[in-house]
């Protein structure tokens, strides 16, 4: 009920500003579900038995609201009860009131508990695939929490996340976002990666590949600029289970979009660029073919967010994502687990 609304229906009942009731006390709430109960019945008798009270207690309870807002709502008869004019109006507001009140509580309890309101949650742009299953069976578990999905590289989004403007993201796990004092990570989900090529590429025919025998190639890598954390990962990751220093190809538009197989192309050479299984399996742009990589390295994707951010919504995200990667036997990354792409 508005204002406008409140105001006219004291007019209609005649209730004066020194005399308004305190719509808002659990009271006067309680005696508006006894009328309502009341009106519906048109009994007494009846509506306290609905209630589980008294039908002497009822009565003091109606006779408690007529004289708070100092209108006659019922008249008894030998069948049992009749609405005023006034009564008939107080039982169609009232409803709403009663319906209104109970959606608002039921609502903040939710809120509380962070199964409703928004969650603005970053997913960097090359792992939506692996991460959009895990939403998606959070908001079906919880209807009334609201994703705000921002997709970007990695490092953009830890950006935005430190500025207050995500409340988490999940991105690939960058050794860099592990030594970040301001956030906290864990590692939610791994997959088994592909390393991507044109379909003219010498390697395009293979059934499966290791880091090592990427040795000689051009490996493309988004503008440090933008994603100086893929840079290290990539670095880290050729290193680590290849035992070599990488020549990489920062390519302007990645990270604007989908992979597009034009951008493979650098100086007359093919570069090679790296994904996980969930983006293969999804369907790769025409031209463009997956080789799978023989682990190790397996891809991982961490939750990332604020120390200091003890928010319900976010702590609801990370019990179900712990949950489900629990579930499916997804904790133990150990050293295989790397962040490579963005």
């Amino acid at each position: 009920m508005t204002d406008t609304d409140l105001s006219t229906f004291e007019q209609r009942i005649g209730s004066v500003p020194n005399e308004r009731p305190d719509w808002g006390s659990p009271t006067e709430f309680r005696q508006l579900r006894y009328f309502v109960t009341v009106a519906e019945e048109l009994h007494f008798g009846r509506a306290a038995g609905r209630l589980f009270i008294s039908q002497p207690a009822l009565s003091q309870a109606i006779a408690k609201l007529e004289a708070s807002i100092g209108v006659k709502l019922l008249v008894r008869n030998r069948q049992g009860v009749v609405l005023t004019e006034a009564g008939t109006e107080l039982a169609s507001r009232a409803r709403s009131m009663l319906a209104a009140r109970d959606e608002a509580l039921n609502r903040i309890r939710l809120i509380d508990q962070g199964e409703a309101g928004v969650l603005r949650v970053g997913v960097a742009v090359f792992a939506e695939h692996a991460v959009m299953p895990a939403l998606s069976a959070l908001t079906a578990r919880y209807p009334r929490l609201v994703i705000d999905r921002v997709v970007a590289l990695t490092d953009r989004l830890v950006d935005q996340l430190g500025a207050g403007m995500l409340d988490a993201v999940l991105g690939h796990a960058m050794p860099t976002i592990v030594e970040m004092e301001s956030v906290q990570s864990e590692l939610m989900i791994k997959e088994p990666m592909a390393a991507l090529v044109r379909h003219t590429s010498h390697l395009a025919g293979r059934s499966s590949i290791t880091i090592a025998e990427l040795r000689d190639e051009t490996l493309m890598v988004p503008p440090r600029e933008l994603a100086p954390s893929a840079l290290v990962g990539i670095v880290s990751m050729c290193r680590t289970f290849g035992g070599f220093e990488p020549n990489v190809y920062e390519c302007p538009a990645m990270g604007t979009g989908p992979l597009n197989p034009a951008w493979l192309r650098n100086a007359g050479t093919e570069a090679v660029a790296f994904g996980g299984m969930s983006m293969v399996s999804s369907g790769l742009p025409t031209g463009l073919v997956a080789v799978p990589i023989a682990p190790p390295p397996l891809l991982s994707v961490a939750l990332v967010w604020r120390r200091d951010d003890n928010s319900p919504v976010l702590q609801r995200l990370t019990d179900f994502l712990r949950e489900r990667r629990d579930r499916a036997g997804e904790w133990d990354l150990g050293a295989e687990a790397t962040g490579a792409p963005a």
